[in-house]
């Protein structure tokens, strides 16, 4: 994997139109439900989400 597949979630966000936020609680879960993404596919640095960019595409699709 290149470092150019993995994004911060602000990156991920801005890519897809999304708020930080709900990518933040794809990571976590919420309300009871698990993560979207799967384990190995996200980890937080910091204070900062990395997400793998396959992962962005499994679960919101393609960029347009």
């Amino acid at each position: 994997m290149e470092l150019s597949d993995v994004l911060t979630a602000s990156e991920a966000a801005n890519l897809y139109g999304l708020d930080s936020s709900t990518l933040s609680r794809a990571c976590t879960g919420q309300k009871g439900y698990p993560p979207l993404f799967k384990e190995g596919e996200f980890r937080k640095a910091g204070r900062i989400w990395l997400i793998t960019r396959d992962a962005m595409e499994r679960v919101y699709g393609k960029t347009k």
